[in-house]
Formats: structure tokens, sequence, C-alpha cells
């Protein structure tokens, strides 16, 4: 079983966000995450549980929109 983890830096090129849009996210609980040390990872079937529910708890601010389902390659 492989497990796909992914890092800021890669939701910020697949998302097509700011690096510092995917922080605030995640350190204000809206992304699903976890923190290794003082690097945040993010499960891919997490990340695209979270789009396919529309993006629950961004606010009106944040520019992540729920339409962006295409994480490398995912149906």
């Amino acid at each position: 079983m492989s497990i796909s983890v992914l890092s800021v830096d890669d939701l910020s090129r697949d998302l097509k966000i700011h690096r510092e849009t995917v922080l605030n996210l995640l350190e204000r609980g809206v992304l699903p995450g976890v923190r290794v040390g003082r690097q945040w990872r993010i499960l891919e079937s997490e990340l695209v549980s979270f789009l396919r529910g529309g993006g629950k708890g961004l606010g009106n601010g944040d520019r992540l929109r729920h339409t962006v389902l295409d994480v490398h390659g995912l149906p």
C-alpha cells in the first residue's frame, strides 16, 4: 500500500495558488494537514476529499476554488 503525501510546494504548484495561501489555510485548519517538524504534509486522499466536498471552511477572501480537482491526474 502506497501513501501519497504532498508538501506545501506541491499544493501551491498543483492548485496554482501562492505558497503563503497554502500555509495560511493549513495553519487555520481549513486544509487538512499535519506538521512534521517545521514542515506541513498533506495526504493526497484527504485533499481530494476536501476538494470534492467543495472546499468547506473556505472564507470569502480565500481563492481556492472547489472546481480545481485535477490533482496529479486524479479523476
